[in-house]
């Protein structure tokens, strides 16, 4: 899955991957200190499908992941037993998931966690981008980030051709770790001096090629 999430474009990570795990296997990765689990495959009522069948979260004493993402279909009853048993908050599913679907919105969900988007508004952005028929939501502490943000406040932009010549701008702020609500904030990509209140849209903005 590498080639599929882009893991090389992930500095902010250090990343392991494992494949064909036992239900042995994922309680010790589970059990382990970690900041993010992010798990592509199978649930079912059992549990999380493993090569020698089903882990059901809520039969484990606690877990030491912080941050998780249950990319599976209807993962929502195991990502409740992560947090009753010591995740702070994760990203799950409350019905079936495509490949195709869950790979695109597993490496934006990835990207976005990695740039310093929280896990409430890295979904924000996602459900506004991708098909919303696939419904993820945020369980637990839907502020928590886990990496810093290089630009202070996060922006999403827009950048549509408006002629030959010029090309039109739509950002969008959003809330993090260091920008709480009310914080003001400025696109330098032009000569303008005037300042937003963030979160919020931005007005439209004109540049050339």
């Amino acid at each position: 899955m590498e080639q599929y999430y882009g893991l090389r474009e992930l500095p902010s990570f250090d990343v392991t991957v494992h494949h064909g795990t036992t239900t042995d296997e994922l309680t010790e990765l589970l059990e382990a200190s970690g900041n993010f689990f992010h798990y592509i495959g199978h649930v079912t009522d059992d549990g999380i499908r493993c090569t020698d069948g089903h882990l059901d979260v809520g039969t484990l004493q606690e877990v030491n992941v912080t941050a998780f993402l249950l990319n599976a279909c209807s993962s929502y009853a195991q990502g409740t037993a992560l947090v009753d048993r010591g995740s702070c908050g994760g990203i799950v599913t409350l019905s079936r998931v495509g490949n195709t679907v869950g790979t695109s919105i597993g490496h934006a969900l990835s990207r976005l966690l990695r740039s310093g988007f929280s896990l409430r508004s890295s979904l924000s952005v996602v459900h506004r981008h991708f098909l919303t028929g696939y419904r993820y939501v945020v369980i637990g502490d839907g502020a928590l980030t886990l990496c810093q943000s290089e630009s202070g406040v996060l922006f999403t932009l827009g950048v549509e051709s408006a002629n030959s010549d010029t090309f039109e701008i739509t950002s969008l702020a959003y809330p993090g770790q260091f920008s709480k609500p009310g914080t003001m904030d400025q696109l330098t990509v032009t000569e303008s001096s005037t300042h937003y209140l963030s979160p919020g849209p931005l007005p439209t903005i004109e540049i050339s090629t």
